[in-house]
């Protein structure tokens, strides 16, 4: 997974966004960090990859109503050597100044580049 990956992250709630990934990777332990472009939501990707598979958690920054929120959920999906699709879930739906402000689910599909 280790490189730099352009994509999307879909939401049946909001609009498609453009986003771009960047990965390292030790041994089946990877990291990143992801943005969408142009700027609005960004975060960073941890987790485990096995054979075409990933499973880790995903964090989204991003402005609300009342200043910077912030929601974090699962990552799980495939992965292969030029594509990867994950689905995204936070664990509760967002309550307070940040709520509506993150989809309740997403799909990040990425493209190697």
């Amino acid at each position: 997974m280790a490189g730099t990956w352009t994509g999307t992250l879909e939401s049946p709630s909001g609009p498609t966004r453009t986003v771009s990934a960047t990965f390292v990777q030790t041994t089946n332990c990877v990291d990143g960090a992801w943005g969408t472009v142009p700027s609005e939501w960004a975060g960073a990707i941890s987790g485990y990859a096995g054979v075409g598979s990933f499973a880790g958690l995903m964090s989204i920054e991003g402005s609300g109503p009342a200043g910077r929120c912030t929601e974090s959920g699962t990552l799980t999906g495939e992965v292969d050597d030029k594509t990867m699709t994950f689905a995204w879930t936070p664990p509760t739906v967002d309550t307070g100044s940040c709520a509506g402000v993150f989809p309740q689910s997403a799909v990040l599909k990425l493209r190697r580049q």
